[in-house]
């Protein structure tokens, strides 16, 4: 079932609040290779999610989706969620947590460190 099968007929205020309470969490995404070129297919799927629950119409631009959700683009998003795990990785309390991070991240050709500094990167614009 689809968010406008239930909630079609709401305004797109209540659309939004319940798009952000329920379609959002993500879980599990801060551990995403944002690398991955199945991001950008995810990316567009829910741009067009965006556009079918706000009855938009398919060719407006991407850059207005972010605005309409009072968000950043949902990229920028992911990255700012993988940046700030892995900072709370780096920082733990645990010591097995921030060798752990740490040994991930000394590799400096692995996939992880290049999402990192990407992340680190977005995070600061």
């Amino acid at each position: 079932m689809s968010l406008n099968t239930f909630f079609g007929k709401r305004d797109p205020v209540t659309k939004l609040s319940l798009l952000k309470a329920h379609c959002s969490s993500f879980y599990g995404s801060v551990v995403w290779d944002l690398l991955h070129s199945s991001i950008d297919a995810f990316c567009a799927v829910w741009r067009k999610g965006l556009r079918r629950i706000w009855n938009l119409p398919h060719n407006t631009h991407c850059a207005l989706l972010p605005l309409l959700r009072e968000s950043l683009p949902l990229m920028d998003d992911l990255a700012c969620r993988c940046a700030k795990f892995i900072c709370s990785c780096l920082y733990s309390e645990s010591d097995v947590v921030k060798f752990v991070a740490r040994y991930i991240l000394v590799g400096q050709s692995s996939r992880f460190f290049i999402t990192f500094c990407i992340c680190q990167i977005i995070a600061v614009y």
